[in-house]
């Protein structure tokens, strides 16, 4: 019995259409990038790409997981980023930091949504 329900509820998940925007829409719009907070020093992109990665490359791959479990696949997981950058300046560091911050917020908001 519990079995049959389980799959019923399977099935009409599966059924649900899928969200208006998916994960990986919803990281683009919050990313570093879009708040133009990333470098236009390549190399300082590379060390802010290192850093981002750091913090949120595993969260990121357990939601895309998820999402492509409930939804199917998703392709907005393999497009490139593209956003604009911002010059170096005695703020750049904070703006950056702050970038990560909201993206930490934005991200934590979406995991709570796929638990």
């Amino acid at each position: 019995m519990i079995a049959l329900l389980g799959l019923a509820l399977l099935v009409q998940a599966q059924s649900l259409p899928p969200p208006v925007q998916r994960v990986s829409e919803r990281l683009h719009y919050a990313g570093p990038y879009q708040q133009g907070a990333i470098s236009c020093d390549r190399n300082i992109a590379k060390r802010q790409q290192r850093e981002f990665e750091r913090r949120f490359g595993k969260r990121i791959a357990a939601l895309e997981r998820r999402d492509n479990a409930k939804w199917g696949a998703d392709p907005g997981f393999d497009m490139i980023a593209l956003g604009r950058c911002s010059r170096a300046s005695a703020s750049s560091d904070a703006k950056f930091e702050a970038a990560l911050r909201k993206f930490a917020v934005e991200l934590a908001a979406i995991e709570r949504e796929y638990r």
